[in-house]
């Protein structure tokens, strides 16, 4: 039997996490190891028990602080200010290849 819990790091991306503190709290904000590093997650799904492979699950690796937050904010902005110089130079080079939106705030 382990602990999961459902988490969502983006509105279509649902994964199930193993944790060792079981957290109860609904819409919870938690930082989750992802293949690509750490991530921002939100609990979907209460823990529970299930019978899972303990190693096709990630963690949670801690419950979003403040400084988590702030850092979020500043990475958007960068994200942000990134794709306005891509499309800067695309206009200045003269291609025709249009840009790939990444993000719903684009």
């Amino acid at each position: 039997m382990v602990n999961v819990t459902g988490v969502n790091l983006k509105p279509q991306v649902k994964y199930t996490i193993q944790q060792q503190r079981p957290c109860r709290e609904h819409r919870r904000r938690v930082i989750v190891e992802t293949e690509q590093g750490l991530g921002f997650g939100i609990v979907a799904v209460p823990s529970q028990d299930k019978d899972k492979d303990e190693k096709s699950l990630k963690n949670i690796v801690r419950l979003a602080t403040r400084e988590d937050f702030t850092w979020r904010k500043e990475l958007k902005s960068l994200e942000i200010q990134a794709h306005e110089y891509c499309l800067k130079c695309i206009k200045d080079l003269s291609l025709f290849n249009e840009p790939v939106q990444c993000g719903k705030h684009l």
